[in-house]
């Protein structure tokens, strides 16, 4: 028996079932009470028209769906409810042609007006005999999930929105495959999202970032929350490598865990991460070379006080007309290992420091012999090193040691391209200067070049390597193995010169190197000096005037004294600043202060500013073993003072000692001195210059 046959019309029976205490009356009872009960609480309405459209039955929720009582809609037509009678009209085709629908969305108003949306179910009912005789149904309240609903929709379509027009790339990743990617992703990734969808989601990862791709992403479809932001690389569609930012969390989508991720491409500022980084490294090797330069110099400084006294007591044996022959050779071999060890000091200053350019006529050949040694001894052994000199080509206006150290980067590079070793190829040859595949294209050689070529078996280069191989910082060594600047520097002496350059090389087959050096005009060889050839020694100018001489180096100062005397001029010899100032004010007379550049107690600068206060027209000649250029670069002597370098000549000293007291430099003309010729070196007392 159906609840609604349990009571009479509406919803409150009139008379409840009476219990005459049969069994069966008693369950009649039980039923129309438990029916009752549930009929009551029933959340949504449940109704009942007759075969005439008007309503017979309405539970109690009746009030709170449409604010009537349900006796105040009992018997009234159905179609007094409806907002739209045609929505009705639909329902009672469907109810005629299936017996039921489900889910039919429509709209009733309620007692004040207002609209309800509402779900229908309906059900076609029956009478005892079968025969249909109205519908009964439920009618439920959708106005939550309708505004639900629509937030979602809201929700989906400013997601939609912002997806759309993010910058960064928006995905989502399920069961190892992609579900959805933003355009952002597409121009990311290169691939469109027909073509990601499906996809398994670590494929376009760097094999090195994989695994850890792989762990987090499959944890997140577990639902767990991996740490959620890290860097990693990718490949895209064109295979290009790019860097990413990863920011990813767990999500339920469709019901089930997901990855929700968000990448940016940051490759451009990876690039500029590693280009600080170059930068960075610049900056540590170039405070390490002017480290390495300030020890060269202090070396060069200790080294030339030791060859000072050398070099003079040699070349004042060699002044001794009664030196014999083979004793005579063997100071001049002296003499020139000694220069040797001079040149060595020079090397060192040139790779130690940014030295400036000592432009003159040299013979690239002769460069290349005295540096090929030094060459075998910096690369590994392995390295077979063939030259190929041209006797015939003409010499080259270069610095000598800037010349050296473009030999020695070239070497350097060929050497990394000749991992399991090789040959390299040093030839000189003549340029052909109507060559146009040089590097400037704008260089003015000249009518004459000599080309130096430097090839090597290596691995080579392809096209496009070779093409940014003078870039700075360029390289294609593993960051922390190069610094990319050798070759720019190559190229920055190069063209400093005035010269050209070009590279041309393939892959598998070597990497060679031209560079054309403008060639210098003809003219003729020096001579040698005296030492090196054995001539007669030029005539040395002396005089009579006094010389104060402060030197802290005991041997540079016996040296300098003994060859000051031998000129013929007076010496007072001081150990320190502070003697030599004693001495300064116990003479009435001096004429020239010879002092050590950098002294401990004392600047030499300093110490003439001191002397010149008791003596105001004396002169100053500097001695210094440090370069030229960095003791006026660093301002410890001004540009014009007059500075003779150690180790220095005898015939220099001599020279420029005349010339500073002549006033042809650092002061005026305070003595005027005629000249003689003297036969021997020796003291005097009188005051006139002095030949020897």
């Amino acid at each position: 028996m159906r609840p609604e046959r349990l009571m009479n019309e509406g919803t409150t029976p009139q008379h409840p079932p009476r219990n005459s205490g049969r069994p069966e009356d008693a369950s009649i009872v039980f039923s129309y009470y438990r029916y009752r009960r549930i009929f009551e609480s029933l959340e949504d309405l449940y109704y009942e028209i007759d075969s005439e459209e008007r309503i017979r039955v309405l539970s109690p929720s009746c009030y709170r769906l449409t604010g009537w009582k349900p006796e105040e809609l009992i018997g009234m037509p159905v179609r007094y409810v409806y907002v739209d009678p045609k929505e009705r009209d639909r329902i009672l085709a469907t109810l005629q042609r299936d017996g039921f629908t489900d889910n039919f969305i429509t709209r009733l108003r309620r007692k004040d007006g207002t609209i309800v949306p509402v779900s229908i179910n309906a059900r076609l009912t029956h009478d005892e005999q079968g025969e249909p005789d109205g519908v009964s149904g439920m009618i439920r309240d959708i106005t939550k999930i309708l505004t639900t609903e629509q937030r979602l929709k809201e929700s989906e379509a400013k997601f939609r929105t912002l997806a759309e027009a993010c910058p960064f790339g928006i995905l989502i990743y399920q069961n190892d495959r992609w579900v959805y990617a933003n355009p952002a992703a597409e121009r990311i990734s290169g691939f469109r999202l027909e073509e990601l969808v499906g996809n398994v989601f670590w494929d376009m990862v760097h094999p090195e970032d994989k695994a850890l791709v792989m762990e987090r992403g499959k944890a997140r479809q577990r639902g767990e929350n991996p740490q959620n932001t890290y860097e990693l690389r990718i490949f895209d569609k064109n295979g290009m490598l790019k860097w990413v930012l990863l920011t990813g969390i767990t999500i339920q989508y469709q019901g089930e865990p997901a990855g929700l991720i968000a990448v940016i491409d940051i490759t451009e500022r990876k690039r500029i991460e590693q280009e600080r980084e170059a930068y960075k490294e610049q900056l540590h090797r170039s405070q390490k070379l002017e480290s390495v330069g300030l020890l060269a110099g202090g070396i060069a400084h200790d080294l030339n006080n030791l060859l000072q006294p050398m070099m003079g007591y040699c070349e004042l044996l060699l002044l001794d007309p009664s030196l014999g022959d083979r004793t005579r050779r063997y100071i001049q071999k002296f003499m020139e290992t000694s220069e040797k060890a001079k040149d060595l000091v020079r090397r060192l200053m040139d790779f130690g420091m940014n030295q400036h350019l000592d432009i003159q006529p040299v013979n690239l050949n002769r460069i290349i012999r005295n540096f090929i040694d030094l060459i075998h001894r910096s690369l590994r052994e392995d390295i077979r090193i063939i030259t190929d000199l041209d006797e015939s080509v003409a010499r080259i206006l270069a610095d000598p040691g800037q010349v050296e150290q473009v030999i020695m980067n070239l070497a350097v590079n060929a050497q990394d391209a000749m991992p399991q070793g090789g040959t390299l190829i040093l030839r000189t040859h003549p340029a052909d200067v109507t060559e146009t595949d040089f590097l400037p294209p704008d260089a003015l050689i000249g009518e004459t070049a000599v080309r130096m070529t430097v090839c090597d078996t290596g691995v080579g280069m392809d096209a496009e390597t070779c093409a940014r191989i003078f870039d700075p910082f360029f390289t294609t060594k593993e960051m922390g193995k190069g610094t990319g600047l050798g070759l720019a520097m190559v190229y920055g002496i190069v063209t400093r010169h005035g010269g050209r350059i070009r590279v041309r090389s393939e892959v598998g087959k070597g990497t060679m190197f031209d560079i054309d050096w403008p060639a210098a005009l003809p003219v003729e060889e020096p001579h040698p000096s005296a030492f090196e050839g054995g001539g007669e020694p030029e005539s040395l100018i002396g005089g009579t005037e006094t010389i104060l001489l402060a030197e802290d180096d005991e041997s540079v100062r016996e040296f300098a004294a003994n060859l000051i005397q031998r000129l013929g001029y007076r010496v007072l010899s001081a150990s320190s600043p502070e003697s030599c100032l004693e001495l300064a004010r116990s003479e009435t007379t001096i004429d020239l202060l010879l002092t050590d550049v950098i002294m401990p107690e004392m600047s030499g600068k300093r110490l003439h500013e001191h002397v010149a206060v008791l003596h105001p027209a004396i002169r100053v000649l500097y001695m210094s073993g440090h370069p030229e250029e960095t003791i006026r670069k660093h301002g410890i002597l001004t540009k014009d003072a007059a500075l003779i370098q150690k180790p220095f000549t005898l015939h220099s000293l001599a020279s420029r000692i005349r010339e500073v007291l002549d006033g042809g430099s650092n002061g005026r003309q305070d003595h005027v001195s005629s000249s003689s010729s003297v036969s021997s070196l020796g003291p005097t007392d009188s005051y006139s210059r002095k030949t020897v």
